[in-house]
């Protein structure tokens, strides 16, 4: 099976908009045709991911797009778990 890394930088569990139920059922029929890992907000309720990982690494504020941690936390990531793809 596949892996693939998927980044969501926004909140989308529990899903309350269109958009947010969008990405939740894409993530959630994904997560059945491969091995899917999500990396997204904190603000997330994990507990409502079914059939894939989140990574809650990214902040809630808008510096969470200059936050130069987070390149290295994403590398890890990726070399730790040998992702064949990513969506972004």
């Amino acid at each position: 099976m596949k892996k693939v890394l998927a980044i969501a930088p926004y909140s989308f569990l529990p899903y309350t908009s269109g958009g947010q139920k969008f990405i939740a059922k894409f993530f959630e029929y994904l997560s059945k045709e491969t091995e899917l890992s999500v990396v997204s907000g904190k603000e997330n309720d994990i507990q409502l991911a079914k059939g894939y990982t989140i990574y809650p690494l990214l902040k809630k504020s808008f510096r969470r797009y200059f936050d130069r941690s987070l390149v290295k936390k994403i590398t890890s990531l990726i070399e730790n778990n040998h992702f064949d793809t990513c969506i972004i």
